[in-house]
Parts: C-alpha cells; sequence; structure tokens
C-alpha cells in the first residue's frame, strides 16, 4: 500500500533543484582542488630537484679536494638565490658525517640519511610536516677514471630541506577559491529556484486550495492571475469545470426539489393505498379465516360418513359375494378411501395455515411406530416390485418422547411419493444418529428412489400448495400437491429442517432432521443378543441393497454373517464351510421351487433354521415349506422385532400376511394423496 508523503510540492522542488547543484559543485571543486594540491606539490618537488641536482654536481669538487670554504660558498650563494624556498642546504661525506651546511643546526637528524639507507637510486625524497627534505648523491667521474673503471664513486650527498609555506598558501587558495564558485553556482541555482516557485509551484499550491474548496461545494470559486504556459490552460480547466459543476449542481437541486415534491404526492398516494390494503387485508384475513373453519367443520362432517362407508364396505367383503361383487366393493374402498386421504390432507393443511395444528408429546417406540407405517407402505412397493430397504442406525435410541403420529406422517408422505413415482429400482429409508445431548436426540432420516426424479427448473416450486413438479403428473399419478408442503410445515414446527437433492430420470433424496427428546422411561423390551451371539447365519438375497441391509443387521447382533446372491453361490457356501445355525433366504431372489427344491438336502444337512423372507403374500411353496414346518416365514420389509423373534424361535404365526389396516390419518400417499413432485 502506498504512503502519503508529508512534504510539499515546494520542498520537493527545493531539494531536487539544490540537491544535484550542491552535489556537482562539491564534486567538481573537490576535483579540482585535489588536482591543484597535487600539482603545487610535483611543482615544489620539480625546484627542489632543479635546485639539488647541479648543486650536487658543483659539489664534487670540494668534497673531492676536501675544500670546505669552497663548498660553503656554493650553498650559501644557492641558498640566497633560493631565500623563499630553500630552508637548510647540507652536504655529508662518504661517511654521513656533515662536511658544510648553509645554516647552523644543532641536530642533523631530520634530514640526514638514516644508516639503514643509500642513495643508489638517486634523488629521495621525504616529507615532514610543513618541509621537504631532497637527498641527492655526489658521485666522482674523476676519481673512477683514474682508477680506470667505469662505476661512479660516491664522495657524499646533499639534502635540501625546502619551505612548503608557499605551497601550503597557493593550496589554501585554491581550496577558498573553489568553494567560492561552489557558493556563488548554488546562490545562483537558489535564485533560479525560487524564481521556479514562484511562476509553478505557487499556482499549483492556488489550484490546490481551489480544488480543496470545489470539493466542499464552494462552486463559485475561480482562480484569478496570469499563469505561463499549460499552467494558465490548467487554471481555464479548473474554472471551466467549476462552472460546469455549479450549473449541474443548480440543475440538480431543481430535480431534487421536483422530485421531493412528486415523492411527497406519492407518499400521500402510497399512504391512502395503505388504509385501503389494510382494510382489504382485515377482510382477507376474516374470509380465510371463514374458510378454514369451513373447510374443518365439513372435513368432520364429511370423514364421518366416508369411514361409515368404508367400515361397512370391509364387513360386506367378509360376507359370501360372487367375484364381480368383491371386485366393485373393493373398488368403492380404494375410492373411499383415497377421498378420505384427500379430506385428511386438507384438514390438516387448513389447520397449519390458520395455526392451530397442536403437536402431542407423547413417549414412543420409534422402531415399532416406523414398522407400522412402512407395513402399510409395503403393498403398494412389493406390487409394483420395487425393493424396500430400510436401515436404522443402531445407536440411535428406541424410546423418545414426540408427537409419533406426526412424525409417521411425514415418513408416510416421503416414502409414499418415493414409491409413487419409482416403476423400478428400490426405495430405501435410512435414519442415522446425528447428535446427541443427555435430553435430546438429532436425527437424520433420508428416502431415497430410483424413480423419475425432478427437473432443475421445477425444483423451487416443490413445496409449494397444490403445485407438483409437472401438469402431467397430476394426471399420471394422482394426488392433490399437499403431501410436500404439509411435509415441510409439520418439520419446521417441530424444529427441523428438510431438503432434497434429485436429477431428472435419475432419482430423489429426501432428507429432514428432528430434534427428539429422549423418554425417561424404556417404552419396549430390549433385545437380548446373548441367545444369537456368535451364531453362523447365510443369507440369499440378490438385491445388493437388501443384501447389504440384512448383513449389517446381523452383525450389529454379532452374528456371523455371509451372503450370496444365487441358489448355486448359496449350495457352494454350504457344501464348502461348516454347518451354520441359520439360513435367511428372500423368496423374491428363488425363481421357482424345483431350483430350491435341488438344494433342500444341502439346506437340512447343514443349513441350519430355514428363514424365508416374503414380501407382501407368501407364495404356494413358502407358504406350503412353513405349514410343513421346513421354514419359518419372515414378513418384509425387515423388522428388527420380527427378524429377531424369528432367529430366537419365539413364536410367529405362518398364516397369511395380515389384510391391510383400515386407513388411518396419516394415509400413504402411495394411494394417490401424498402430493406430487
Amino acid at each position: 500500500m502506498k504512503t502519503v508523503t508529508k512534504y510539499s510540492l515546494r520542498t520537493w522542488v527545493l531539494v531536487l533543484a539544490l540537491a544535484p547543484t550542491m552535489l556537482v559543485g562539491l564534486l567538481l571543486g573537490g576535483y579540482f582542488t585535489s588536482s591543484r594540491f597535487s600539482e603545487l606539490e610535483q611543482t615544489l618537488l620539480r625546484q627542489g630537484t632543479n635546485i639539488i641536482e647541479p648543486l650536487a654536481i658543483a659539489s664534487e669538487y670540494g668534497l673531492l679536494m676536501n675544500n670546505r670554504e669552497y663548498t660553503k660558498r656554493l650553498i650559501d650563494l644557492t641558498h640566497r638565490q633560493n631565500s623563499g624556498l630553500v630552508q637548510s642546504i647540507a652536504v655529508f661525506d662518504n661517511q654521513n658525517q656533515i662536511f658544510v651546511s648553509s645554516k647552523y643546526h644543532r641536530d642533523f637528524e631530520l634530514i640526514k640519511l638514516p644508516e639503514n639507507r643509500d642513495l643508489n637510486r638517486g634523488t629521495q625524497v621525504e616529507h615532514f610536516g610543513d618541509t621537504l627534505v631532497l637527498r641527492t648523491p655526489v658521485m666522482s667521474e674523476s676519481t673512477a677514471s683514474a682508477l680506470g673503471n667505469n662505476r661512479l664513486t660516491q664522495l657524499g650527498y646533499i639534502a635540501l630541506q625546502l619551505n612548503k609555506h608557499e605551497a601550503l598558501l597557493e593550496q589554501y587558495r585554491a581550496a577558498v577559491a573553489a568553494f567560492i564558485i561552489v557558493l556563488i553556482g548554488v546562490q545562483l541555482n537558489l535564485l533560479f529556484t525560487f524564481r521556479l516557485l514562484k511562476n509553478v509551484t505557487q499556482p499549483i499550491t492556488e489550484m490546490v486550495r481551489a480544488v480543496a474548496k470545489i470539493r466542499e461545494g464552494k462552486l463559485d470559486t475561480r482562480l484569478q492571475g496570469d499563469l505561463i504556459g499549460e499552467l494558465d490552460h490548467l487554471k481555464r480547466g479548473i474554472n471551466a469545470m467549476a462552472a460546469s459543476l455549479s450549473e449541474y449542481h443548480n440543475e440538480m437541486q431543481q430535480n431534487i426539489d421536483q422530485a421531493t415534491s412528486d415523492l411527497r404526492e406519492t407518499l400521500e398516494q402510497i399512504e391512502i393505498q395503505n388504509v385501503e390494503l389494510d382494510i382489504a387485508k382485515k377482510r382477507a384475513l376474516e374470509a380465510s379465516r371463514i374458510k378454514s373453519e369451513f373447510l374443518a367443520n365439513m372435513s368432520h362432517e364429511l370423514r364421518t360418513p366416508l369411514n361409515g362407508v368404508i367400515g361397512f364396505t370391509r364387513q360386506l367383503l367378509k360376507t359370501p359375494l360372487h367375484d364381480n361383487q368383491k371386485d366393485y366393493l373393493r373398488t368403492i374402498e380404494r375410492s373411499a378411501s383415497n377421498l378420505l386421504s384427500i379430506i385428511n390432507d386438507i384438514l390438516d393443511f387448513s389447520k397449519l395455515e390458520a395455526g392451530k395444528m397442536v403437536l402431542d408429546n407423547v413417549p414412543f417406540a420409534l422402531r415399532d411406530s416406523l414398522d407400522e407405517t412402512l407395513t402399510l407402505l409395503s403393498g403398494s412397493a412389493y406390487d409394483k416390485g420395487l425393493e424396500m430397504v430400510v436401515e436404522i442406525d443402531e445407536r440411535v435410541p428406541d424410546s423418545l418422547c414426540g408427537d409419533v403420529m406426526r412424525i409417521q406422517q411425514v415418513i408416510t408422505n416421503l416414502m409414499g411419493n418415493a414409491i409413487k413415482f419409482t416403476d423400478k429400482g428400490s426405495v430405501r429409508l435410512s435414519l442415522d444418529l446425528a447428535d446427541e445431548s443427555a435430553e435430546r436426540v438429532l436425527l437424520r432420516a433420508e428416502v431415497s428412489d430410483t424413480g423419475i426424479g425432478i427437473a432443475e427448473e421445477q425444483q423451487p416450486m416443490l413445496f409449494q400448495a397444490f403445485g407438483q413438479a409437472d401438469s402431467s403428473v397430476s394426471r399420471r399419478f394422482g394426488g392433490t400437491g399437499l403431501g410436500l408442503v404439509i411435509t415441510k410445515r409439520l418439520v419446521n414446527q417441530m424444529e427441523g429442517q428438510i431438503g432434497f437433492t434429485s436429477h431428472q430420470n435419475q432419482g430423489s433424496t429426501f432428507w429432514f432432521t428432528l430434534s427428539i427428546e429422549k423418554s425417561g422411561f424404556s417404552i419396549s423390551d430390549p433385545l437380548a443378543k446373548a441367545p444369537i451371539q456368535g451364531a453362523r447365519v447365510v443369507v440369499l438375497e440378490s438385491r445388493r441393497l437388501s443384501r447389504n441391509a440384512l448383513v449389517r443387521q446381523f452383525e450389529q447382533w454379532h452374528m456371523l454373517p455371509s451372503a450370496t446372491g444365487t441358489l448355486l453361490a448359496l449350495s457352494d457356501t454350504l457344501v464348502a464351510n461348516p454347518p451354520v445355525d441359520y439360513t435367511v433366504v428372500a423368496t423374491a431372489s428363488v425363481p421357482s421351487y424345483d431350483a430350491l427344491a435341488a438344494i433342500l438336502p444341502t439346506l437340512e444337512a447343514k443349513g441350519g433354521q430355514l428363514l424365508l423372507l416374503c414380501e407382501g403374500e407368501p407364495v404356494s411353496w413358502a407358504r406350503q415349506m412353513a405349514d410343513q414346518e421346513k421354514a419359518r416365514l419372515v414378513a418384509m420389509p425387515m423388522s428388527q422385532r420380527r427378524l429377531y423373534s424369528s432367529l430366537c424361535l419365539e413364536e410367529l404365526a405362518p398364516a397369511p400376511m395380515p389384510e391391510p389396516a383400515p386407513p388411518r390419518h396419516p394415509t400413504a400417499p402411495a394411494q394417490g394423496t401424498g402430493g406430487g413432485r
């Protein structure tokens, strides 16, 4: 994130204008001053060399002849000629002892050549503070010629001490001149910079202030004066912008005044309409109340004679009748039952609309209540050849407290719809424990089918009253379209949630959650697992969902199940393994009695107790085997208590499946009353 600078434009202009000039001036002044210092040093050194080297040649005679007077006059003359530059001159012999000096010194150690050094390389230079010492050897050519060799003989050396005061003074003058030049450059830069500030930054600052005033709403602000170049164009643009904003502001204010006037008139009209709507609402509520009371009264009045018609029709069916007469009476019974279901739905919907639905809170056994509900629905599912699967999580407590009739109604509506809209495949109910506390449980139920599904564009209208996913649904499957809206409102009233997922031609899954209170005491007797724990059981079920549900149930009872899908696999399993305690066979998975008879010897030898799972009315061979006490019949859909009783060899009537129970509220939507999708 960029931070806003706290420096003004004036400061930035001063910094950017002065800093480069001062930096360049300092660099140039430093460079030229350094160059001047070096040049003065070289000049001083060159002057000293020009003095000492000729003097060394001239001193050869004095040292060679040991003529101190001659050498003294020579160096004194040289000293006087260069008195402003030379501080002292001394001649030393080859024993490094003072020979002559142009100026008396108590201590010649400063200009004397150190013991560990020589002058074989010629003139040497040393700096001592504000003096410069030059030493050069005095060589003798005549001695070398007399000895007959070409090597020069060093007779001694001359030390020259130069005064650097004038050179230093020139250096200081050069530094002061450079500083003055840099200072003049900075002053000129300041002059131009302040001129720039006056002509550029000051007008820009005034423009910023003018824009700030315009932003505050002072649209009469204008910039005055003559500016240079683009600043003059910018000034004119700001003035034109302020003039345009002023015009727009005036026009907008007029529009606002007009809109405010129109709004007052509209509010007055709305107030009048609100009064009229309030009166109409009261009339509509009164009419709705009257309609609800009428529907409730008429529903009660219609249910009484319909129950009489249904009851006497069933009594008449028990008397000797011809087949045609029985068909007529069954048609009358079905029609009356369907009409009674529609009336019940309308009554429930009226109660929910009027907010008069009261929920009971009584203890009940969950599994027995579900078994009772699913038994009523199983006939419709098995008539269509559907697989009906029930799975209940073993962690779900059985003794609960709530409105069991409304819970049964929700299950009935959802399962009835699943059966109604599924032509082949399976319908599955699963009940799981989502959460549990000391006093309550949160149950999640799912009803899945492999039916026609619901198109995505039709899903939003699914929970609307008298609405179905498609107009053709009511013509094909029947129903009033109230089942799901009643279900949703019942679930919401029981502080639950409901939803669904569906894909056309792939089936649907409806789910709901309910928070139910635990019962303080046990409603049904718990099933003891000890008698069947560890027992070996083999299952024949060709349908995967039902087979898996049976195996899971046996595993929950700590039995040792193995599952097969065909009679041949069942026979091979029994032959290849030790004898089992129970053999559970779904009659829907047996193609014929002859196929079963082929493996009966194996079943009798190693199969243990034979249980036949029957869907709907038992087939003739299953009833015959039950009458001969070769097998025991277990009605489907799977009930834990019925299956447990058969395994424990408790008395179960091998009689035919019970006749359909009289219609009760809630009724099964599979008969055409549960509401379409």
